[in-house]
């Protein structure tokens, strides 16, 4: 964890429906201050593919001294 007091983090996934198009918010999540030991997982709701769309993830720090963070984007398929 590399969060401490006065740190601000949002995590979006945006869905571009075309290439060059407009991309929409479909998940959004705000993070701020030092949250402990355990690192933080954050999970959006499903997301549904679609053809000719892509999905865009972005972390932004919104305030706090800029830092690195370690972060993945992982799929999930129900067996």
């Amino acid at each position: 964890d590399n969060m401490v007091a006065a740190d601000e983090l949002e995590l979006r996934v945006d869905l571009e429906l075309r290439a060059g198009g407009t991309a929409k918010t479909v998940f959004s999540a705000t993070y701020a201050h030092d949250q402990g030991n355990d690192a933080v997982i954050a999970m959006s709701p499903p997301i549904p593919k679609v053809t000719n769309t892509d999905l865009i993830f972005t972390l932004k720090q919104a305030a706090g001294t800029s830092r690195n963070f370690i972060w993945s984007v992982y799929e999930y398929a129900n067996a």
